[in-house]
């Protein structure tokens, strides 16, 4: 009986471990003024040499003001530098969604990192906060500590404190390889 319980526990336990969960994500988006019909989503992506470049992979129509993009296919990791965005009708540019950074009310975001999750984008896009983006911890942990996007929110204040009380020689310590300070 005891080896039974036991086999029957380690059974639930791998089956709960390997269980398949919702691995696609799914971004709502109730925005009102998006002066176009559709939306896209684009992300960053390297090539075999290494250069970036942002591929659309998703678009929506939009109807009354709500879109939702959603992909039945798993990501394998967090894409970063994912943005949407719409063709402006007269000049046919790409413009750009922005949101508000929560943790900094005075930063501006156009980019947020693609999860597998729920996602949720709310409010207008003439106001001037920018729309609320909520649902992505990876997006979250990004706006609050900026160490993802060099040159961002705290390394760069502590970057530019360190320039201004003349302490260069703790800079390499802080630089991410492949930028400046």
């Amino acid at each position: 009986m005891k080896y039974c319980l036991t086999l029957l526990t380690i059974f639930i336990t791998f089956n709960h471990s390997f269980a398949q969960k919702d691995k696609s994500y799914r971004i709502t988006i109730k925005a009102s003024n998006i002066p176009s019909k559709k939306v896209y989503l684009n992300t960053m992506k390297r090539d075999a040499s290494r250069n970036l470049y942002w591929p659309t992979i998703d678009s929506a129509q939009i109807k009354n003001g709500i879109f939702t993009l959603h992909r039945d296919t798993s990501l394998l990791e967090p894409s970063w530098s994912t943005n949407i965005f719409y063709l402006d009708s007269l000049t046919k540019k790409q413009e750009y969604l922005v949101f508000q950074n929560k943790f900094h009310p005075k930063k501006r975001n156009t980019s947020f990192l693609l999860e597998n999750t729920e996602i949720t984008i709310t409010g207008d896009t003439k106001s001037p906060k920018g729309l609320q983006l909520t649902g992505s911890a990876e997006s979250d942990m990004n706006e609050q500590y900026g160490l993802l996007i060099p040159g961002t929110y705290k390394l760069d204040e502590k970057i530019a404190s360190l320039k201004k009380a003349g302490n260069k020689a703790a800079l390499p310590g802080l630089i991410i390889p492949g930028t400046t300070a």
